[in-house]
């Protein structure tokens, strides 16, 4: 039964395909306390995607989920070394835990000693695979429950928090789109407390000074969700004065879908037949952006093998994709491609 490894990708690894992405995540999962690094947080979108959209088998109290290198490039943009990141990101989270808070089992007193909650491993394993260009994270299965508790589900796009690069702008996203309601067109409202947020966020201690919570975590998370998502978001923060001392006891966010392009009903120009796919042009070995390079050339060497209307490359630079190849994603290309190569181009 160990063996049985399921092929788990994830559906959301082009623009148009992040488009229609629509990932469940279980408010449990929505409302937990955690601390992670973006790269992990981003880990953890593909991980809810596989398990909310596939059936995964548990196997010994674990749910195995591969992450293919190559998907969570196309993913996710602006990585330098694809391998090394997931890598890192995949060993702390072995580390951490995950916090979800029971109320209905609290004692009777206000200390933190009468709160009731499950700490949980994210966890139990993680496998690297360079050969296969892939990492399989082994989940707590006890967490996987919690995150298929999709019934009361928190639902957003990936193409929205894949553009997020903060922490704390994805989970506040999260927290305001589990309060979002599709149907409504006009401006939404919803208040955190300030202890909450703190709580739910891991935020740093230094961040109760209220000048620094304003700058370093209300202001950057709204600028960037608003940039960057569908939704336009505003704050309105709710202090009390107990003596000299002004005190935010909590904060009430307000957002508002943004206008969707109106489509205009003009006559396309014809199209000219063709009878071979348009030729792709050879992605430029000389790019500064490395991991577009690579992309690029996946890309093309795709549709090189598979006989479309595409020029041949040089040696030369083949030779350096396979090197921009092996550095990004953790190794050079496949046998299948190198035996393309040696029958083909490089005779």
């Amino acid at each position: 039964m160990a063996n049985d490894m399921v092929n788990t990708e994830s559906r959301c690894t082009t623009l148009s395909k992040q488009a229609s992405c629509f990932l469940k995540q279980s408010n449990a999962l929505t409302t937990a306390a955690y601390s992670l690094t973006r790269n992990e947080k981003r880990l953890l979108y593909i991980v809810v995607e596989i398990l909310t959209s596939q059936k995964i088998p548990e196997i010994r109290g674990r749910y195995d989920i591969e992450i293919h290198h190559s998907h969570y490039a196309a993913i996710f943009s602006g990585s330098t070394n694809v391998a090394r990141d997931i890598n890192e990101a995949s060993r702390l989270l072995n580390t951490r835990e995950v916090i979800f808070y029971l109320p209905e089992e609290n004692g009777d007193g206000d200390s933190e000693d009468d709160i009731a909650l499950d700490g949980l491993s994210w966890t139990v394993k993680r496998s690297i695979r360079p050969k296969q260009g892939l990492t399989r994270l082994s989940l707590n299965a006890e967490v996987v429950d919690l995150m298929l508790e999709t019934k009361q589900f928190t639902g957003f796009y990936m193409r929205d928090v894949a553009r997020l690069n903060k922490v704390t702008s994805m989970r506040l996203y999260e927290s305001l789109m589990q309060w979002h309601d599709r149907n409504k067109r006009k401006e939404q409202q919803v208040t955190f407390g300030f202890e909450w947020i703190m709580n739910r966020y891991q935020l740093p201690n230094s961040m109760r000074v209220l000048t620094d919570f304003r700058k370093r975590f209300l202001k950057v998370t709204t600028k960037e969700i608003t940039e960057n998502t569908d939704i336009n978001v505003k704050y309105v923060e709710n202090t009390v004065r107990q003596g000299r001392k002004v005190v935010l006891e909590s904060v009430t966010f307000y957002w508002s879908k943004k206008p969707t392009a109106k489509k205009t009903n003009v006559k396309p120009e014809p199209k000219q037949r063709l009878s071979k796919p348009n030729a792709l042009k050879i992605p430029d070995e000389e790019s500064s952006n490395k991991s577009e390079f690579v992309l690029d050339g996946m890309r093309y060497m795709g549709s090189l093998m598979a006989g479309h209307n595409v020029p041949m490359p040089t040696a030369t630079w083949f030779t350096k994709y396979a090197e921009a190849h092996a550095e990004i994603m953790g190794d050079y290309p496949s046998e299948a491609v190198y035996s393309f190569v040696s029958t083909n181009m490089l005779q």
